[in-house]
């Protein structure tokens, strides 16, 4: 037995003229594989018969259009807002057209979903507030759905009354006057829903007013649950010995009364009885060729991956066309369709792909996401348009941005990172030669919403069409195409309606996402050929010998439906409206009437619970493993992964690694790079490190810093103080400084913050920068810290400042064996104080973040165990050694300080550095410093040698706690 479409095919041809037959299918993919079908059985150029979807027959026989649904709500609207009845506690919901937009649209689905089915609108939304009126105004109904009726309104109205069941009931008092005012306009206008198309139909049938001039015959074909507007046009039809219904069948679930899948067919099994024909698929529950194997696989793109396995299985021969066009793969998750694409094997050179790609998941749509946001987020003040650094960045590092002028939109970031802006001025991103034209420009009105987005689109587009190679199109271009005639369409209908005014920014945003949000690509190719990749409402009267089923979870199959209604599910079983339960029964129906002609399946779904993943395969697997009697093959896919061990990295010193060190190297007496305390500390920390810094300079990528960094906080403390020190000292003329200094340094504090922040993020040298947020609260803590740190200082007054960080630079020359020669490399050091009291040279350093201030041994300043923990020791005691080696006074006498921000308000602040030696702790000045310095720089010595040793590769460290907050532990896998 051939297939459905072959099966209805061959009856035509037996009929012999086909100018007075047309065939009514319920979409139109199966209207091109009839014709297929068709013109195969006939066997040479002929007339097929018209091919119609429901849809497009009602609208030619009822001479209406369909319109649009923003053309209907707006008529909608326009019934409501002029209606003199209105209750009060609506008046606030229909005030303006924006406001009205979401209810509108609930409203109107009801009155299409009651249209279609010809209910009583007026019987419907009467106020039903005494349950008794129930008997007399629903007496159509059974007894069962009268009781389903009572209890929703005797639970309603027992309950307590809100504002919004307030505005239900009032709704419902209302509507049956609006509702024929709307179905005046819209017989005016010959135009409406496909509901009220039906009730069209229904009144010239009931006027014997229907007329269908064209065909004696008219065969509707694959139908399952239909309304009650269809079933009486198709009764009406059947009378007159029009109509003729071919419904695709199989005993196994029409003759059992407990198989959903078979639901609306028994429904319908008598109503059409002599103008019925019930093509019947060999019973499914005794077919010794059908093979079904039900796959477990992990995750979502694993599913994908098996389709060579299956294909193999199922020994497709990939070089016979006609078997390749006889599979097809269906998604009852749609999302797999990329997956799925890339999972085909390369011999399949043809694929035709029967769904749509929603606009949805493309970069197109991410990107006019994005506009939308930018134009919410605006910010006005002081006349100036200004942006969130997020909206701009998210927008500029776009790749459909980014790639149109690449130098432009990075020197934009590149600014932006720089000066730390966090309100991006519009004027300082907007460049008329590139898209960010129409990206950045703040819109008046709503209407503008819609010529920047069709500019959006042209400038893209026109990018794209400079860039391309050869003359053919690309699939960005595909979604700019569909994009730009639906936006295009919109802005016509918008203007045509008078609309414009009616909404705002914000609602003109909402619709037009709704409206890219609702696109569906579709693939060009011929439909007729290749393997077929579709979804599971597509599948609908279309047989295939090898089916593959992905997705077939829970959730998935059956999809759940999600439209919004006012009304309510116990309404709609009474009313005899589409329920949750009908809903199962069609995507049964679908499973069943695929699986019935099929000789090889393969059931796919995802075991893995995740992101919208239950890990459950569908209800109806289950079913048809207890219930079908087949032979089921179950197969777990198992993907064994093992986490290996991550691969040390070695850098060897090669020729090229030794030609970045030589600039290190003294040369003419100058170094190109000269060591610091950090870099070194760095190489005794993990030499790998040392090497993505200093020597390969790797980089971390720069960010805007929305809040106070921990470095930026250090940065902002030495800054204040150090203006706070310099300004003392150009107004006195002088370095020494008493208790009273302090005194009038105390007046200065806020403005010294105050100029640290305005260093810190200043834009333009013109401009003080404006605090925000967090950073207002980071000034107030550092103008206590500088407070304290100035009280601390008068105790210790009078001293002299001898150098302030930003005024001079300390550095001194150290000879080594490197590469088997003699060289000199240079040290340098920037101290953040230096001050003498006594004789006695203070090295202070400022540390805000931790900082321990006492050592065991020299041996542990220079261990990768341990060196974390006393950096801030080893840069001191390297600061200190470079002043002494630059002093002129030969062998000055040191205390290194550590001045550590986080102890200084505690009663026992101690600045000193203390060695632990058979527990005591020994300060470290003068004499004391003087006996440490010698090994300290002896122990530099060997590991600067260490660095220029060829034998010795640059590796990753064996202490993995210090990778914890390394910039390069992704590089190194740890």
């Amino acid at each position: 037995m051939g297939s459905f479409l072959n099966i209805i095919a061959r009856q035509i041809v037996k009929h012999g003229n086909t100018d007075d037959i047309c065939v009514i299918f319920p979409n139109k993919r199966t209207g091109v594989f009839f014709r297929k079908c068709y013109s195969e059985i006939y066997g040479q150029v002929t007339w097929a018969p018209d091919v119609y979807t429901l849809d497009s027959f009602v609208s030619k026989i009822s001479k209406v259009q369909i319109a649009d649904k923003l053309v209907l709500i707006n008529d909608l609207y326009s019934v409501f807002s002029s209606y003199d009845k209105l209750p009060e506690i609506l008046k606030d919901s229909f005030s303006s057209f924006e406001r009205f937009y979401p209810l509108g649209e609930i409203i109107l689905n009801d009155i299409n979903e009651l249209d279609k089915n010809l209910i009583d609108i007026s019987s419907v939304y009467s106020s039903m507030k005494d349950v008794y009126e129930i008997d007399y105004q629903f007496d159509y109904l059974s007894e069962e759905h009268q009781e389903l009726l009572k209890e929703f309104w005797i639970n309603f109205s027992n309950s307590k009354v809100s504002k919004e069941k307030e505005r239900y009931i009032a709704i419902w008092d209302i509507l049956p006057d609006v509702y024929k005012k709307f179905s005046n306009k819209l017989r005016k206008n010959r135009y409406g829903h496909i509901g009220f198309l039906y009730r069209i139909i229904s009144s010239l049938i009931d006027g014997e007013e229907l007329k269908i001039r064209n065909y004696k015959k008219i065969i509707f074909a694959g139908f399952n649950e239909l309304s009650k507007g269809q079933i009486k046009l198709f009764k009406h039809l059947a009378l007159n010995k029009l109509a003729y219904f071919y419904w695709d069948t199989n005993p196994y679930y029409l003759n059992d009364e407990r198989q959903e899948s078979g639901y609306f067919l028994r429904k319908y099994k008598n109503l059409f009885k002599d103008n019925s024909i019930f093509v019947k698929s060999p019973d499914i529950t005794n077919s010794p060729k059908k093979k079904i194997t039900l796959l477990s696989v992990p995750q979502e793109v694993g599913q994908a991956k098996i389709i060579p396995k299956i294909l193999e299985k199922f020994s497709v021969d990939y070089t016979n066309e006609k078997e390749i066009g006889n599979t097809t793969i269906v998604l009852a998750n749609e999302a797999l369709l990329f997956p799925t694409l890339f999972a085909i094997p390369e011999e399949i050179e043809k694929v035709n792909i029967t769904m749509g790609y929603p606009f949805r998941s493309t970069l197109l749509f991410s990107l006019l996401s994005k506009y939308f946001d930018t134009q919410a987020n605006l910010r006005i003040n002081n006349a100036s348009e200004k942006l969130f650094y997020k909206d701009v960045l998210s927008l500029l590092r776009h790749p459909l941005v980014f790639d149109i002028n690449t130098q432009t939109v990075k020197a934009a970031i590149d600014k932006i990172v720089k000066e730390n802006t966090i309100y991006v001025p519009l004027s300082d991103i907007v460049d008329t030669n590139t898209i960010s034209q129409p990206l950045f420009t703040r819109v008046s009105n709503s209407y503008e919403i819609l010529t920047q987005i069709l500019s959006i689109l042209y400038k893209i587009y026109s990018n794209n069409r400079a860039l391309a190679k050869d003359d053919k199109h690309s699939l960005d271009d595909e979604y700019i195409y569909h994009a730009y005639i639906r936006i295009k369409r919109f802005s016509e209908l918008v203007d045509i309606k008078q609309i414009k005014s009616e909404l705002s920014v914000e609602m003109m945003i909402k619709l037009v996402r709704q409206i890219l949000a609702s696109i569906s690509v579709p693939f060009s190719g011929e439909p007729l050929e290749g393997l077929q990749i579709m979804g599971m409402i597509e599948t609908q009267n279309l047989d295939f010998k090898n089916v593959i089923i992905l997705g077939a979870n829970e959730g998935f199959l059956p999809r759940p439906t999600n439209t919004q209604s006012f009304i309510t599910e116990s309404q709609r079983r009474a009313l005899g409206l589409h329920t949750i339960t009908d809903n199962d029964s069609i995507y049964a129906h679908l499973l069943y009437r695929l699986l019935q002609r099929a000789e090889n399946v393969a059931i796919v779904y995802n075991s893995i619970t995740g992101y919208n993943q239950s890990g459950e395969m569908s209800r109806f697997m289950r079913q048809i493993q207890y219930e079908s009697g087949w032979n089921i093959e179950q197969l777990l896919v198992n993907q064994n992964l093992e986490l290996l061990a991550p691969t040390p990295i070695i850098i060897k010193k090669t020729d090229s690694v030794i030609r970045s060190l030589y600039r290190y190297f003294v040369r003419n007496n100058q170094s190109t790079k000269k060591f610091s305390a950090s870099s070194i500390i760095t190489y005794i920390e993990c030499s790998l490190r040392f090497y993505f810094r200093y020597v390969a300079e790797i980089k971390s990528a720069e960010e805007v810093e929305e809040e106070v960094s921990a470095i930026t906080f250090g940065n902002l403390l030495h800054s204040s103080l150090d203006y706070l020190y310099s300004e003392q000292i150009k107004t006195k003329g002088n370095r020494l400084f008493k208790t009273e200094d302090f005194v009038k340094m105390r007046g200065f504090i806020e403005l010294a913050v105050s100029k640290a922040f305005d260093i810190e993020y200043r834009k333009k040298k013109e401009e003080s920068y404006k605090l925000s947020g967090n950073q207002l609260i980071i000034r107030e803590v550092i103008i206590s810290y500088v407070s304290k740190l100035l009280e601390i200082d008068k105790k210790y007054a009078p001293f002299e400042i001898v150098s302030l960080e930003k005024s001079k630079n300390y550095s001194s020359r150290i000879s080594i064996n490197a590469f088997g020669q003699l060289k000199e490399v240079d040290i340098q050091g920037i101290m953040d104080r230096i001050d003498v009291k006594n004789g006695l040279y203070r090295i202070v350093d400022y540390k805000t973040g931790s900082a321990k201030n006492s050592f065991n041994s020299i041996d542990q300043l220079f261990e990768s165990e341990s060196i974390s923990g006393v950096r801030a020791v080893f840069q001191l005691f390297l600061y200190s050694w470079l002043f002494g080696e630059q002093n002129s006074s030969g062998s000055p006498r040191i205390e290194p300080s550590i001045f550590a921000i986080r102890k200084i308000f505690s009663e026992n602040f101690d600045w000193g550095v203390f060695q632990k030696v058979s527990r005591q702790s020994v300060r470290i000045s003068g004499s004391h410093f003087n006996n440490i310095i010698e090994p300290f720089v002896s122990n530099i010595t060997i590991k600067l040698e260490e660095i220029f040793n060829r034998e010795l590769p640059f590796e990753q460290t064996e202490t993995e706690a210090s990778c914890e907050y390394c910039e390069y532990k992704y590089i190194c896998n740890r």
